[in-house]
Formats: C-alpha cells, structure tokens, sequence
C-alpha cells in the first residue's frame, strides 16, 4: 500500500513539473501585451496598443500629471514617461499602469493603480497571508494527525 502512494505521488509530481514546463514554453504566445524588452527594440511597432505596465516610480511631475517609471527589474535604466497620472504617487513607490503608447514614445495612461504605497503596506500583506497560513494549518492539525508509517493523515480520536 505504501508503495502504491509512492508511485502516485511521483507521478502526481512528475505531472506537476510537466505542466510548469509547458506553461514556460506557451507563456509568451498568450500575452497580450508587450514586453519590456519589445518595447525596447521595437517601440514604433506598438503606437496605440494597449500596455501594462508595473514597477518603480523614478520621478513625479505633479504639475503636469506625468510620472516616470522603470517597467522592468532586468533594465533599470529604460525608462518610460506615463501621462495623465491622477494618483498621488511618490517617488520609489511601485505603480501599475493600463494605457496606450503614444507616438512621441510616452504612455497615455487610462489607469494609474498604486501597488504598494509604503514598506508598511507590503509588510501588512505578508504578514496577513503568514497569519492566515498559521491559522489553517492549526485548524487542520487539531482534526488530523499524520501517520508516517502508511504515508497519510488520519482523523484523531478524541481523549
């Protein structure tokens, strides 16, 4: 019995890794917007298409609702200028814009989405979803009990 659940959680694994593999293979034939890196090397290509944009905010420029941002981790130093921003936004905080490229190269944003406004706001998220986490496990371990010799959980008996 034991090596029968042996095998199926290998295969179960194997089938787990092979649907990553699959995904990394077709990711980029579904994405409909483009990358970072296409914008870069081609960026008259994609006037009037709509982009998705997410990173950190290099400067600001409340006068005339323009920010300037950094849409890629990998090439810090491209960087792409989003008009009719109407969000506050602070330099080093990271936003997620939904627009249209514009021929002179800017991004004519038609939403402006602060992902994390502060360190403080990030720790929260984390610190809520360890929270939950430690609260479903403990709730399956007061109903469960694992049995290392036939490899499964069995409900505990009550004393």
């Amino acid at each position: 019995m034991q090596r029968r659940r042996l095998v199926v959680l290998s295969l179960l694994v194997v089938a787990l890794a092979g649907s990553f593999v699959h995904y990394g293979a077709v990711s980029a034939a579904h994405r409909p917007y483009p990358t970072t890196e296409e914008l870069m090397t081609n960026p008259d290509g994609y006037v009037g298409q709509q982009l998705l944009l997410t990173g950190p905010v290099s400067g600001v420029d409340t006068a005339n609702g323009t920010l300037t941002m950094a849409p890629s981790r990998s090439y810090p130093d491209f960087e792409m200028v989003v008009e009719g921003v109407d969000r506050s936004v602070t330099p080093g905080g990271t936003v997620q814009v939904f627009g249209r490229l514009t021929p002179d190269g800017t991004v004519a944003a038609d939403t402006v989405l602060v992902v994390n406004a502060s360190f403080a706001a990030e720790l929260y998220k984390y610190g809520v979803s360890v929270a939950g986490a430690a609260l479903v496990l403990v709730a399956f371990f007061r109903r469960w009990r694992p049995d290392t010799g036939t490899l499964s959980f069995e409900v505990r008996e009550d004393d």
